[in-house]
């Protein structure tokens, strides 16, 4: 049985389309238009990946463009389909991740390739390789493929890099196929218990993603698990599960951001806010960010690169503010007793709050 992988047609670049099929010995046959240059490459990479599987198979190669992580993802995709039983290498995966400011973090669907070797130049903290919500359930394996095909020879800057993934059975064989990314930030969707964040994979930080009204009444108790590094509200399902309609104001999910600021702060994890919806509207976006910001949210989710600007801007502390957060924390660097700096009383919350103003502007005292 031919399978096929991958996107080709109009408007689609830097992608592929692969057709695999078995066959007694390996024939594989390119069709790009510049198989005059790259032809013989994409010959030797689709080659090395059945040899290495141990497979004969006759492929078709569509070129669009794409890279070398996305024809390689793409044809393992695509032997896995037509060869369940084959044991394929794992790609190399990075050893450690750093871990960012998270003030923006730009989603990037799972099985669109194109937007991933150049994500990190738009200036967001972290990256969400996403393979839940933006994802068809028909492509969650191929989209699988090419992120851990991406991450294992791409690069994505000093982007913090975060991983969607699915709930229920897909799960489990997702977070292992990244076991040996050690740091690795796991959004976890739907989460409305201790119990919805994973078990045995104490390598990876967790993100727990509240969407339900069940999830909200449960906050502290997920905030509490060791693991868990920062709680995260998801608004669209949230109003959904709670019949609420969604307005300018935001009052239908006061209760809820209450919830996640005082949970996470109650056990020192991080509250995140939800994305700005309305992509061109950058006015709304920013007067979103700064409303999130006062309730006690550290970041926002953005849907487009063009939000991560405005995000950041909005967050960003006023000249007046930074010298008022250099001048406490020089006066209390130790950040222990108390102390005053113009006629205030400072002591170590003060300090701390002065010191994230100072990480927020993205300067020292």
């Amino acid at each position: 049985m031919t399978v096929a992988v991958g996107h080709l047609g109009e408007g689609v670049r830097a992608d592929c389309r692969i057709l695999l099929g078995p066959s007694t010995v390996t024939k594989i046959d390119v069709r790009s238009s510049v198989k005059g240059i790259y032809g013989r490459a994409i010959e030797g990479q689709v080659f090395s990946i059945l040899e290495a599987a141990g497979i004969c198979a006759e492929v078709v190669v569509e070129d669009a463009g794409a890279l070398p992580f996305t024809i390689a993802g793409r044809v393992e995709s695509a032997l896995q389909k037509a060869f369940p039983s084959a044991e394929l290498p794992k790609p190399t995966l990075p050893k450690t991740n750093v871990r960012s400011l998270r003030r923006t973090r730009l989603y990037l669907p799972g099985n669109t390739p194109k937007f991933f070797p150049h994500a990190s130049l738009f200036g967001a903290d972290a990256l969400i390789f996403d393979l839940e919500d933006s994802v068809p359930e028909k492509e969650k394996d191929d989209a699988l493929a090419l992120v851990s095909r991406f991450l294992s020879e791409g690069d994505v800057g000093n982007c913090e890099v975060m991983i969607r993934v699915n709930d229920g059975p897909r799960q489990l064989r997702e977070l292992a196929t990244f076991s040996g990314f050690e740091g690795l930030t796991v959004l976890v969707p739907k989460v409305e218990s201790a119990t919805s964040i994973p078990q045995g994979f104490p390598q990876f930080r967790f993100v727990a993603l509240l969407e339900s009204a069940k999830g909200m009444l449960n906050a502290a108790e997920i905030a509490a698990v060791p693991h868990v590094d920062a709680l995260a509200i998801g608004l669209e399902d949230y109003t959904s599960d709670i019949g609420a309609s969604r307005t300018e104001e935001g009052i239908e999910s006061w209760w809820a951001y209450g919830q996640i600021v005082n949970s996470a702060r109650a056990y020192g994890k991080q509250p995140l806010a939800s994305s700005y919806t309305k992509i061109d509207d950058h006015d709304g976006l920013f007067h979103y960010v700064q409303g999130v910001a006062r309730f006690g949210f550290e970041g926002v989710g953005c849907i487009h690169p063009g939000q991560v600007d405005v995000v950041h801007a909005a967050l960003r502390p006023s000249d007046e503010d930074v010298e008022n957060a250099r001048g406490i924390v020089n006066t209390l660097a130790s950040g222990d007793g108390v102390a005053s700096f113009e006629g205030q009383m400072i002591d170590a919350p003060v300090v701390a709050k002065a010191r994230r103003t100072l990480e927020l502007a993205g300067c020292r005292a």
